[in-house]
This record gives structure tokens, C-alpha cells and sequence, in this order.
């Protein structure tokens, strides 16, 4: 009619079609999948980096230590048992048992020092590296012939020892070039990565030498 103007029935609009939407929701879909593998492969390298780090630190305990007192004792007054991977060491310490002073030695016979207790270092079955002392059963004497070394089974596992370092997976020592005795600790920390659980290990190896006082 005259007068009357013609309009649209649909109004120009500044919404969104349908297609849009779900173009756009694709593109969201496809850059979060991004993201979120990114964080998650962040996450793991993050646990690996602090399984390594853990694994490091216990592995370095453990030989600084074994190490430090082992190279304190005699080339006759210790002894290597157990099997390749979970050995043992029991040897003769200078030092006075526990809970004395370690640094109180004896001189029973003149100017040389007693030999006052035997030391053990061990792994056990929950891999920690454990300590383990006991006092000499014949009494302080500066000669490591007239001790007894004491049984691993029947006189060291029965006592409580210290442990000294965790995630221990092998414990190995050679002497074939005595007086110097080669020492190697293992260590594995095992990780979980992803949504479904997938186990990882960080495994360090360190090899250390003790070289024995003589006889």
C-alpha cells in the first residue's frame, strides 16, 4: 500500500549461524587437545626430572658414606657376602660402638688403636641401604686377626639399623684389587605418567673405590 514501507521479515542479524558455532567449536576443541598435551607431557618430564634428581641424591648418600667409612678399616678385618646385585660388607671400625663417642678410640697395648666394633652396610627388602654396628666380641685390640668377624644372618639382620639411603635396587663390591675395594649403588625410582597409570624408572649407577688401611 502506498505509505507503508517495505520491511524484512529477518532483520539483519549479528549473531551466529549454526555452522559458525560448530566450526568454532572445533577450532576450541582442537586448540585445547593442544594445550592440554602440552601441560601433560610437561607433567611428565617434570616427574622424570625429579625421579632422576631423587635417584642422584640417594645413589651419592650411599656411596659417600659407604665409602668413607670402609676406607677406615683393615685389609684383613672385613668381610663381602650375599649375592651379585644384593651384597654386603661387615668390616672392623677404629670408632667406639654407639652410642659413645665415635671419635673416643682405644689404646689397650700401647701407641696402636683398638679395632672396637664391626660395621655393616646392607640392602634390605624394602631397598634401603641400612647400617648396622656392634662392639667387637672379644673386647678393643689393635690386632684385626683376633676378631671374629659375626655372622650376617645371626648376628647382624636380628639388630636395628639405620637407614641411611632409599630406592637402593643394587649393591655390589669387589676386591679383587685389594686393598682397594670397589663399591657400586644402584638406584631406580619408578614414576607414574599419564591417565592411565604406566610405569617409568630413573636409574642412576655410581661406582666408588674404599682403599683399606694396612693390617
Amino acid at each position: 500500500m502506498p505509505g507503508l514501507q517495505n520491511k524484512s521479515r529477518f532483520p539483519n542479524r549479528t549473531g551466529m549461524t549454526l555452522i559458525e558455532v560448530v566450526i568454532y567449536i572445533s577450532v576450541l576443541g582442537l586448540l585445547l587437545a593442544g594445550v592440554y598435551g602440552t601441560v601433560i607431557t610437561g607433567f611428565r618430564y617434570l616427574r622424570l626430572a625429579q625421579a632422576q634428581e631423587t635417584a642422584n641424591q640417594q645413589a651419592f648418600t650411599a656411596l659417600s658414606q659407604i665409602c668413607q667409612e670402609l676406607e677406615n678399616s683393615s685389609q684383613t678385618g672385613y668381610v663381602i657376602g650375599g649375592t651379585p646385585g644384593d651384597q654386603h660388607v661387615i668390616f672392623l671400625s677404629l670408632s667406639a660402638p654407639q652410642p659413645a663417642d665415635p671419635d673416643d678410640l682405644s689404646f689397650s697395648t700401647g701407641s696402636q688403636p683398638d679395632w672396637q666394633k664391626w660395621v655393616c652396610f646392607y640392602k634390605n627388602s624394602s631397598n634401603q641401604l641400612v647400617r648396622t654396628e656392634l662392639a667387637t666380641g672379644t673386647g678393643p685390640d689393635p690386632v684385626p686377626s683376633n676378631h671374629t668377624p659375626p655372622n650376617f644372618t645371626a648376628d647382624i639382620l636380628p639388630l636395628t639399623g639405620q637407614p641411611v639411603a632409599q630406592n637402593i635396587f643394587k649393591l655390589d663390591f669387589d676386591d679383587t684389587n685389594i686393598p682397594r675395594v670397589e663399591v657400586v649403588v644402584e638406584t631406580r625410582v619408578e614414576t607414574n605418567t599419564g591417565t592411565v597409570t604406566q610405569a617409568n624408572s630413573s636409574n642412576l649407577r655410581l661406582e666408588g673405590a674404599a682403599v683399606l688401611l694396612n693390617p
